[in-house]
């Protein structure tokens, strides 16, 4: 079993993002799976006859018959009958339970039919039998779907102890690696699987996300174009390729890409969701009218709707058919919300701890003497605020580095529980720490995202839900420049609230609890204001669009940068822009957007309602 090499029905990307932020996780067989088990079916013999009824796999049990059972287990198994795969693999295991190919196999089929707990148990038994690699590079999967990267990473590094030539384990410990946020070392894993195997189509796509993550746009783009030539029908290479030429802007070749996936797979509603971020409906179309033939079939999955409900709220809105956007943008939210498990009271709980810690008198007293190197611009609001914008304007600038959706700060308070001396996590665990401890979490943040441009003197950090580590930014980055995006608060939530995020944002599924996150962000950020005066830039995008030239001034002013017309014309500015706005970014400045609400407003009491005063500044 091989890391996911082509597309899964997601349940929680916009675009084929689970390939490619998450290409750990898959329930279908792909195709080097399935010439596996074809191969090892032909090994142990005739793989045309079923077991004999009158055998003893039939009576229950398989004793002398171990390789027929086994043989018509990996034959069902290669055809997709994963079910009664395993059913045969546990015959064997009755009669043998150190049977090391069917305990494998059989962790393969029990993750595929989405078992994992009884997977995970079947491949750890297996990886126990000496020298086998195989079942420890299974495991390894198994434990990365599952959000165990660490075990994943031991997994494949067992396996390749055993087998340091297998290529598979070396592009799995890659995509391992990626997601851990190790890019470079990640793409370093895929190049050995390549030098051991340079015909591998999945080694090629995980080293293209590798290097995108790593902002290498040629080297991505090459990448996934070699994957595709190698193994054209590889719909998940396409879509990757399609999506990172739109983040470089690069939209008709992006389609192009989207389009040759849909050659191979028409019902593919990834594609369909892409195409339909890239182009302005102005009337109904052969894309609308593919995704709502795929939308009225029987067969369709909650994953395929989700999809094509954002897909074609987006086209429906831009036809200005707008009580039919909402519907099939409101199943969509329907469908998302319904694969997740969040509770917005916890983020209003951390928003209260937050606050009770991070006091003026305390900021005061663990205020240190000294400041890291370098000066990382920090742009925080809610998504769909401006945060892209702002950010593409100051990369525009010959001294900004635009660094992106970064992880490394939520990492860093992550981690704060093995640092400080209490034991506790954010934001409890800042209280035991002294300047020192701080000024070394500074100095780590930024050598880790210097790496990204190390010559340049600013490098911007935009994740939105950064804005609860103000007080920990303060205090270990006090250098930093904090820029707050502020919008119309029903304009910005309603704007997620149509928007299928790629991760994350879980809040945005549902107008109630979209307009209570809104609300203890806003509470949040009142109080950073409050015990950090002057710390932060609040810039409105009303007002950004009413007067570019004015706020740019005003923005490069409190950055500390000289004047560059470069920023004005931002929309000119090639390098990668991984968020939905990336379409956006690529133009001028427009005022569409603004009080886009009131197209909406019969359908948004629920939102109006939990927003409760700040509905009233809309």
């Amino acid at each position: 079993m091989s890391a996911s090499e082509h597309q899964v029905p997601p349940t929680r990307t916009a675009r084929n993002d689970r390939l490619r932020r998450d290409p750990g996780k898959y329930r279908a067989m792909n195709r080097k799976e399935r010439r596996r088990l074809e191969k090892a079916a032909r090994q142990t013999g005739d793989t045309g006859s079923a077991v004999p009824p009158t055998s003893g796999a039939s009576r229950g049990g398989a004793g002398a018959d171990i390789p027929a059972v086994l043989r018509q287990a990996f034959t069902f198994h290669a055809a997709g009958r994963t079910r009664e795969a395993l059913g045969l693999y546990r015959r064997i295991l009755a009669a043998q339970p150190d049977h090391a190919d069917a305990l494998n196999h059989a962790g393969v089929a029990a993750f595929q039919l989405g078992d994992t707990a009884h997977a995970v148990e079947l491949l750890r038994a297996a990886s126990r039998l000496p020298g086998n690699a195989e079942a420890h590079n299974n495991l390894g999967t198994v434990l990365q779907a599952s959000g165990d990267l660490e075990g994943a990473m031991a997994s494949y590094r067992r396996a390749l102890g055993i087998d340091s030539g297998n290529a598979e384990a070396h592009k799995n410990l890659g995509i391992a690696l990626h997601k851990s946020g190790d890019p470079d070392a990640a793409a370093a894993a895929c190049r050995r699987a390549l030098a051991i195997e340079p015909g591998f189509a999945g080694a090629h796509n995980a080293l293209g996300v590798a290097l995108e993550a790593a902002d290498d746009l040629d080297g991505a783009v090459a990448a996934y174009r070699r994957a595709v030539e190698i193994e054209p029908g590889f719909v998940g290479a396409h879509c990757n390729l399609g999506s990172v030429l739109k983040a470089a802007g690069e939209f008709d070749a992006a389609g192009a890409a989207y389009r040759r996936a849909l050659e191979v797979k028409p019902d593919l509603a990834e594609a369909y969701q892409h195409l339909a971020g890239l182009k302005t409906f102005t009337a109904p179309d052969g894309d609308t009218a593919a995704m709502e033939g795929l939308l009225s079939r029987s067969s369709i999955t909650d994953g395929q709707a989700m999809l094509l409900g954002f897909a074609l709220g987006k086209a429906y809105d831009d036809m200005g058919e707008y009580d039919r956007a909402f519907d099939h943008v409101e199943k969509g939210n329907r469908l998302k919300r319904a694969s997740l498990r969040y509770d917005v009271a916890d983020d209003e709980e951390l928003a209260e701890r937050i606050a009770a810690l991070f006091t003026g008198e305390f900021l005061h007293r663990h205020a240190g003497p000294g400041a890291p190197p370098g000066q990382p611009i920090f742009i925080v609001g809610m998504p769909r605020s401006g945060t892209t914008l702002v950010e593409h304007i100051l990369a525009s600038h010959s001294r900004v580095y635009g660094g992106g959706e970064l992880a490394d700060l939520r990492r860093l308070a992550g981690g704060l529980n093995k640092l400080s001396p209490t034991g506790h996590d954010f934001p409890e665990g800042v209280a035991g720490l002294g300047p020192k401890d701080l000024h070394r979490l500074g100095r780590t943040y930024w050598e880790a995202v210097r790496r990204r441009a190390p010559e340049s003197p600013h490098i911007t950090d935009k994740a939105p839900g950064n804005f609860r580590y103000l007080g920990l930014i303060h205090l270990m980055l006090p250098r930093a420049t904090i820029i707050h995006c502020v919008r119309n608060p029903v304009d910005t939530c309603l704007s997620c609230y149509k928007l299928l995020f790629v991760s994350g944002q879980n809040f945005s599924y549902d107008l109630v609890e979209l307009g209570r996150y809104h609300r203890l962000y806003a509470r949040l950020m009142d109080h950073w204001r409050a015990v950090m005066p002057g710390r932060i830039l609040d810039l409105r995008y009303e007002d950004l669009v009413a007067a570019q030239e004015q706020e740019t001034r005003r923005l490069l002013d409190f950055c500390g940068l000289p004047w560059e017309d470069a920023c004005l014309s931002f929309h000119t500015t090639r390098r990668l822009v991984k968020t939905a706005s990336a379409t956006q970014v690529r133009q001028p400045i427009y005022g569409k957007a603004v009080d886009g609400w009131k197209r909406y407003a019969r359908h948004l009491g629920p939102l109006l309602e939990a927003l409760g005063p700040l509905a009233g500044d809309s």
